[in-house]
């Protein structure tokens, strides 16, 4: 038997009792592993990342000799934190053997579901149209500085702020609000996810705004991997493997500053 085949019958062949979410077995039809030399990867169409995480997965299926599919899953865009994994259980009964884009710092992981090591690290820069500018801080008192809300960064923001720094903090539903604001004089700046920097280069090339790397607040890069069923260990380190190895070649922060995801 020759290696792949043994990589693809581990991959693919394995099969045992998990936890999983409360769904009903009618709405699933159980694991469907006979894929040949395919891996099938799910990934959220709605995100700003979807294009650096379809290059990334196809990369990591090409050093395990596989073809990458895509399924575009479905986006929860209301609901329960319990709804969410319900959907996700399904999706990866049904769908995809993993789905991209997965925050490692989920806190608590169900029990059912395991994560890749991070293929990539959501970090936050700062946007403004003041050229040097590397700090809420730096801004003049009264200065109005918007947060994606509930965002990592926008809750480190909230608790710096509480130290009696005399910024307005301003929360936004997302990074394309805070640059229009910016734009039009709401907001003297932003604090935003890299995943913003394509849309500061191309819808809002002209209109004036700057990026730098932000020094203050001091706001940790967010790890992202993909998530897969833990029976799926093996799979999950072959993965992990790969993605190491796109890592320590630069593959991957190639593809990223190709991508224009690259930090000033």
């Amino acid at each position: 038997m020759s290696r792949l085949s043994i990589f693809l019958l581990a991959m693919f062949g394995a099969s045992g009792a998990i936890a999983q979410p409360m769904v009903q077995r009618d709405f699933y039809e159980g694991a469907i592993r006979d894929r040949g030399n395919r891996i099938i990867f799910c990934i959220w169409p709605d995100s700003p990342m979807v294009d650096l995480d379809r290059a990334i997965a196809s990369e990591i299926a090409g050093l395990h000799l596989l073809e990458a599919e895509f399924f575009e899953a479905d986006q929860v865009s209301s609901g329960t934190q319990e709804l969410f994994e319900q959907q996700l259980f399904i999706h990866l009964m049904d769908d995809c053997d993993a789905v991209m884009g997965t925050s490692l710092d989920w806190r608590p992981l169900p029990e059912w579901l395991t994560i890749t090591r991070s293929y990539f690290e959501l970090g936050y820069v700062l946007a403004t149209r003041e050229e040097g500018v590397t700090s809420p801080f730096d801004l003049p008192a009264g200065a109005r500085v918007g947060s994606i809300m509930l965002s990592q960064a926008d809750m480190t923001f909230a608790r710096t702020l509480g130290g009696g720094a005399d910024i307005i903090r301003i929360p936004y539903d997302t990074a394309e609000n805070i640059l229009a604001a910016i734009v039009g004089g709401q907001l003297e700046a932003g604090i935003v996810p890299i995943h913003a920097l394509p849309l500061i280069s191309g819808q809002f090339a002209d209109e004036g705004i700057v990026v730098s790397r932000l020094t203050s607040p001091e706001i940790a890069a967010e790890p992202i991997g993909m998530a897969l069923l833990s029976r799926d260990a093996y799979l999950r380190d072959l993965l992990g493997d790969a993605i190491a190895a796109l890592q320590a070649d630069g593959t991957i922060s190639a593809l990223a500053v190709q991508m224009g995801y690259g930090i000033p």
